[in-house]
């Protein structure tokens, strides 16, 4: 099984896997073939209703805008192929853009018919045009891009738009216990900004300050 959910993660929490979601998905996970993900098996056991169609819509934009992430770092990975080092900090990135992307997927499809904090998706709401505008705006400007560090001011910016603020909260308030308990939803946004600051420390140093920064807001 691939993705972000694999067997070692629901064999981890076995109890768990069978409470949120039943022993017949719980054995088919087991089951998986290699290109099987756990995303995959959960839609074909649940069909979304309308009850939460608002905040679904929502997801659905937020999941798309941590694709979008992943196109940007997978097109700037493709002008530094003849720096193996950047190259493979970008193509990384856009890695874990898509787990990010798929974890948002997740969230969507595990509590499809739940209530969702009316607050919180009045926030997403307002807050979701701007992260399309601005990566919207990120991907245009990735052909202008030719130097090491026009890169890495590229990846600071889509990293410190709301994106990751949207993301966390999504994790957060996702009204289920095999979100709240499994490690790779929580961890997520800390690590991935942790690795950014690090790596792009040390690919520019001249933006060490900016990293510290960085680093701050995932804590």
């Amino acid at each position: 099984m691939v993705g972000v959910i694999q067997k070692r993660h629901i064999l981890a929490h076995p109890f768990l896997t069978i409470r949120c979601f039943g022993v017949v998905l719980f054995f088919r996970a087991l089951w998986a073939g290699p290109g099987v993900t756990f995303l995959s098996l959960l839609k074909q056991e649940r069909s979304p209703t309308t009850r939460a169609a608002t905040a679904l819509e929502i997801l659905d934009r937020c999941a798309a805008a941590e694709r979008q992430s992943q196109r940007i770092y997978e097109t700037l990975a493709t002008r530094f192929k003849n720096q193996p080092e950047v190259r493979s900090f970008l193509e990384q990135l856009a890695r874990e853009e898509e787990q990010h992307g798929e974890m948002v997927e997740l969230c969507r499809q595990i509590a499809a018919d739940q209530e969702w904090p009316a607050e919180s998706l009045a926030r997403w709401r307002k807050a979701i045009p701007v992260v399309e505008r601005d990566l919207a705006q990120a991907r245009a400007s990735v052909k202008r891009i030719n130097s090491v560090a026009e890169a890495m001011r590229l990846v600071m910016r889509v990293e410190s738009s709301e994106i990751n603020r949207i993301f966390s909260n999504v994790v957060t308030i996702t009204p289920s216990p095999f979100v709240a308990h499994l490690g790779a939803f929580q961890q997520a946004t800390v690590g991935h900004l942790g690795f950014i600051a690090k790596r792009i420390a040390e690919l520019e140093p001249t933006l060490a300050d900016d990293c510290r920064r960085l680093r701050d807001q995932a804590a």
